[in-house]
């Protein structure tokens, strides 16, 4: 089974309302038993036909807080650039790699999970199973082309719409590394850093990479029915922005 889905399909099925996730195995290391486990990327970024996956925070234990209770949070990160893994410490700015084979086995796969409940090129002034949607308490999510050609597909926070159709959503807060905007800056990046992972598993010597001090982007938005959003970087300036297009999705 390829590691990564077919390009040509993958955005595709997200836009019709799949969940994309990883599965994988750990290796046994010696008493240590392998384990299998899985991460559902809650947060992608796509452009250009690639694309970066992001789990919610994990948390995990961790020895060196002092002070107040001895755990961090990460997040699981991969991306068809090239056949790796990740764990993004947001706090630390901190990008943690490995190759993808350092796991046994390693797939991106999907589920379909989600209805589409509003799409931008169709019927805009029909809201009626937004209405619906959040009348029955349902979970939501959009996945947003901005205004950088940018797909954006985040949970919701907040959806409010009123009797006259307009409605106004809010993402949920993540901040990922702005190089997984641009598919070429992880190359360049570990270029930049003379980083060379082995080809296989065999000549692998247990190399981490972590990339610092990386810079940020805030997966905050608030995106409106007339064709208009800001993002964290709108709000000092008081700006908009107009998206290309919108969708809509609630947790079936």
């Amino acid at each position: 089974m390829p590691i990564f889905p077919e390009k040509e399909e993958f955005l595709a099925s997200l836009l019709a309302g799949d969940q994309v996730y990883v599965s994988l195995s750990t290796r046994k290391n010696g008493e240590l038993p392998a384990k299998m486990e899985s991460h559902s990327f809650e947060h992608v970024i796509e452009r250009d036909g690639f694309f970066w996956g992001i789990s919610s925070q994990e948390p995990f234990p961790n020895q060196l807080i002092t002070g107040g209770y001895p755990i961090g949070y990460r997040s699981f990160c991969s991306t068809d650039v090239m056949e790796i893994a990740a764990l993004w410490y947001e706090k630390e700015h901190v990008l943690q790699i490995t190759p993808s084979y350092v796991y046994s086995s390693f797939c991106i796969k999907k589920k379909y999970l989600w209805d589409l409940v509003w799409d931008s090129t169709k019927n805009l002034q029909d809201i009626s199973l937004i209405s619906q949607a959040v009348q029955q308490g349902q979970f939501f999510k959009i996945a947003m082309l901005d205004s950088e050609n940018v797909w954006n597909i985040h949970p919701v926070s907040l959806l409010t719409f009123s009797d006259n159709g307009f409605f106004e959503i809010t993402t949920e807060y993540v901040e990922y590394p702005m190089l997984f905007r641009f598919p070429e800056s992880l190359l360049e990046t570990l270029n930049k850093n003379k980083v060379i992972f082995p080809s296989t598993f065999q000549e692998y010597k247990g190399e981490n990479v972590f990339l610092q001090n990386l810079r940020g982007w805030p997966s905050f938005y608030t995106i409106h029915s007339d064709g208009s959003y800001c993002d964290i970087f709108d709000i000092p300036r008081n700006s908009l922005q107009k998206y290309k297009r919108l969708l809509i999705f609630s947790l079936k």
